[in-house]
């Protein structure tokens, strides 16, 4: 999977922005690959999402859909490298649901 964010500054965040008038951050989109690969963005909507996810190819013609949670935890590697740790439930739920809803009602089937 890929993360492709282009993401606020943090002093511009709802909570540190205190006595301003709050700023929200632009949605999350999740784009799912013909290969069955998935990238996430930040985007105002979702024109400017597949424009940002030609970085990767042409999303033209790929399911394009708003994530309302996302979480992802990071570590650095001991070769320097930053790898995703985990996924937060919510997440990976959504993740599953929305790009891979075969899988999902496959497992759901087996627990239950």
């Amino acid at each position: 999977m890929t993360a492709v964010a282009h993401l606020p500054d943090v002093h511009t965040d709802v909570h540190t922005n205190v006595g301003a008038a709050p700023t929200f951050p632009m949605p999350l989109y999740l784009c799912r690959w013909p290969n069955g690969d998935c990238s996430v963005v930040c985007a105002a909507n979702k024109g400017e999402a597949v424009e940002i996810l030609d970085e990767v190819d042409n999303a033209e013609c790929c399911s394009v859909m708003a994530l309302r949670d996302f979480m992802v935890h990071f570590r650095m590697s001991d070769e320097g490298e930053i790898q995703s740790e985990v996924f937060g439930e919510a997440t990976e739920d959504a993740l599953f649901q929305l790009a891979y809803p075969v899988d999902a009602r496959a497992s759901q089937k087996l627990s239950g």
